[in-house]
């Protein structure tokens, strides 16, 4: 059964079949729009290139709780990797961020992660964070329809086209654990205040 990847709804509609058998559906309760039918980026090399030639990694995560108009406290943790999968140097955050809502947290943990990246002179960087709606917003997948996210959205994709080699792909919780971790943490700590 379709599910909206926003809220989880099955009240989905067609708006538009476009060629090669995509279909643009939106969620009935959200309003959330995305293609149906086009590729997924793959999550994974099928012959890995040489070391140096390789990806940086990079995990985020955001939380965030409460409504648009009223968020509660939120948090980041991003966790930036070299190409064989072991911590950079002064690659982690772990921060709260103030009120914010959960998808607003996810794409300011995205923006973080991709300005650390910028500073350590990062060309080459594979993007793993476990929000579909962020992941699609970015690839094109899904439109942004939500006025609150347009300016995030705006400065992460800005952030995301100035590396010359860089991909982002949707990855479950369990697999996005070192991100969620440092989130969480932020968020258990003292507050902003």
């Amino acid at each position: 059964m379709l599910k909206c990847p926003s809220c989880g709804s099955a009240d989905i509609s067609l708006v538009e079949k476009r060629e090669n058998e995509t279909l643009l559906v939106q969620c009935d309760e959200c309003a959330h729009q995305w293609l149906r039918g086009t590729p997924r980026p793959e999550v994974a090399e099928a012959t890995p290139p040489p070391i140096g030639e390789r990806s940086y990694l990079l995990q985020t995560d955001g939380s965030g709780n409460g409504t648009v108009v009223n968020p509660d406290e939120g948090a980041i943790g991003v966790v930036l990797m070299d190409p064989g999968g072991n911590p950079v140097s002064g690659g982690e955050i772990s921060r709260r961020i103030g009120p914010a809502t959960n998808n607003i947290a996810e794409y300011k943990a995205l923006i973080e992660g991709l300005r650390l990246a910028q500073l350590k002179g990062i060309k080459r960087i594979r993007v793993f964070l476990d929000s579909e709606l962020v992941v699609d917003q970015i690839n094109g997948v899904s439109q942004v329809n939500a006025e609150h996210l347009k300016p995030w959205h705006d400065k992460a994709l800005t952030l995301f086209n100035q590396f010359p080699n860089c991909r982002i792909s949707w990855v479950p919780r369990k697999w996005n654990r070192s991100a969620d971790h440092l989130a969480a943490r932020a968020l258990r700590g003292p507050s902003l205040d």
